[in-house]
């Protein structure tokens, strides 16, 4: 009958071809993540991540960021000059100590959300703009000026300048006095200062210097050895922490001071600034701990293993004492599904506490916008949790407890 002879295999492609194609992506990909650990060494990567957990490190992303626990800490101390004349003691020229408008708007563009067009604490969910950084009204500061400050800086030792002012803006410049730096230390390698407005094209730079003549009661002038730009990660014009590593500083430089200018007279172009500090810094981990509950957003949660998520039971949320977000454009996405509109966690945080945005860097990745570390800080700080009382109980299906109110 002609039967023709079958056999198991059917046309088709080879397999030999995607077994070796197959077999080199895999081998691309490990070296690509091998490489990486080394490019990226000595800051974080995942596979550098991976190894330390190997070695009984597991903390992952809460081991490489560093965290100023106290902002007033390490603020330089000027050379001949009191904290409230300080920031102008060098020549000032347009700078004022209210000069900032009385809130901050921060475009989509800039923050990777929408508009912050309301005031502090009453802004939508989705603006990616840190907590406590678009501006208002606070206590009146050392040198007289009334804006509120970011990252907890204390009004009673931190002056500020700024540009803005209401109607024609003028030309400013300003120049600082000397501010002593201290002595290098591991754990304190940053010189960081809070600064807002529009920032860019060197009108900010920092000098550093040694002493020129010498009197009987020390140095009496200073030689300017030369400047640096800060590193300015954004988003403008809000407040931010602009940071200069200390090893880029020469090891003669032993004071440095603040140079800022704006000849832009555009209304939406002006800047602020505040003294230089060098704080000691902790890892997030430490700081953070093991323990204390910590609202962590669902896009970095597997980035910090070590750090415990609040509670949720029986229908009683437990209150976080810090909350750990997503870089800008990750964490607009974050709040919108967190927010009150979303049936989220942050319709009873925003009831209950006040968030505190905590100066934090990625080690040795001083440029990167690994995310944000905010500190609860609760509303009444008197109030105790809840007491819940469990039980069953048998009720007829048409039974209804009346209205919720």
């Amino acid at each position: 009958n002609g039967t023709r002879a079958r056999t198991g295999r059917g046309p088709g492609i080879d397999a030999a071809p995607l077994t070796a194609v197959a077999f080199a992506l895999v081998v691309f990909e490990l070296a690509s993540a091998v490489t990486a650990v080394f490019v990226q060494s000595p800051a974080y990567s995942v596979g550098r991540s991976n190894i330390r957990a190997l070695t009984g490190e597991p903390c992952a992303l809460a081991d490489a960021v560093l965290v100023e626990e106290d902002s007033n800490d390490g603020v330089l101390e000027a050379v001949g000059a009191g904290p409230d004349v300080s920031l102008g003691a060098g020549g000032v020229s347009g700078f004022a100590p209210n000069g900032l408008p009385d809130s901050i708007t921060v475009a989509s563009t800039e923050s990777a959300g929408s508009l912050a067009q309301s005031e502090p604490g009453e802004r939508e969910p989705g603006d990616g703009v840190d907590a406590g950084t678009t501006g208002g009204r606070g206590a009146v500061t050392v040198n007289g000026s009334t804006v509120a400050l970011p990252f907890g800086l204390d009004p009673d030792t931190t002056p500020v300048l700024g540009s803005y002012r209401r109607g024609p803006q003028v030309a400013a410049e300003l120049t600082s006095a000397w501010y002593e730096l201290p002595g290098r230390s591991a754990n304190r390698p940053l010189l960081v200062m809070a600064a807002a407005g529009r920032i860019g094209g060197g009108n900010v730079t920092i000098e550093y210097g040694r002493p020129g003549r010498v009197g009987a009661s020390g140095p009496t002038d200073f030689e300017v050895m030369g400047s640096m730009t800060p590193i300015d990660i954004g988003p403008a014009p809000a407040w931010r922490n602009l940071r200069i590593p200390l090893e880029q500083i020469p090891e003669e430089a032993e004071v440095v001071r603040v140079v800022a200018t704006d000849g832009n007279l555009d209304p939406d172009w002006w800047l602020a600034v505040t003294p230089p500090r060098n704080p000691r810094l902790r890892t997030l981990d430490e700081v953070v701990g093991h323990t204390d509950p910590v609202l962590i957003d669902w896009v970095v949660g597997l980035a910090f293993p070590c750090q415990r998520p609040f509670v949720h039971n029986g229908g009683v949320a437990e209150v976080p004492r810090y909350r750990i977000l997503a870089d800008r454009e990750s964490s607009s996405a974050a709040n919108w599904w967190q927010s009150a509109g979303g049936g989220g966690p942050l319709l009873w945080t925003t009831q209950t506490v006040e968030p505190v945005t905590v100066p934090a860097y990625l080690d040795h990745d001083w440029s990167r916008d690994w995310g944000s570390l905010q500190r609860f800080e609760p509303l009444d700080p008197d109030a105790v949790p809840a007491e819940i009382v469990r039980g069953s109980t048998t009720r007829w299906g048409w039974t209804g407890p009346g209205p919720m109110y």
